[in-house]
């Protein structure tokens, strides 16, 4: 918890001299995501939805 104190306490300290870098952090966050997100979507394409849901042996229709 103290290594997390000092972490925070020197972080704080940066942003303070150099408010710059809190853009570039967003920035590269949400690079980040969006590059995960858009990998995420080419390894798990979306399947095709069915018109009902199975339990076991039975099949319950979805109305459209």
């Amino acid at each position: 918890m103290r290594l997390f104190a000092i972490l925070l306490t020197v972080f704080g300290l940066i942003v303070i001299y150099n408010p710059d870098i809190i853009a570039y952090l967003l920035g590269w966050l949400l690079v980040f995501i969006g590059i995960n997100m858009l990998a995420i979507s080419f390894v798990f394409p979306k399947k095709k939805k069915d018109s009902y849901v199975k339990f076991g042996s039975y099949k319950i229709f979805r109305d459209k």
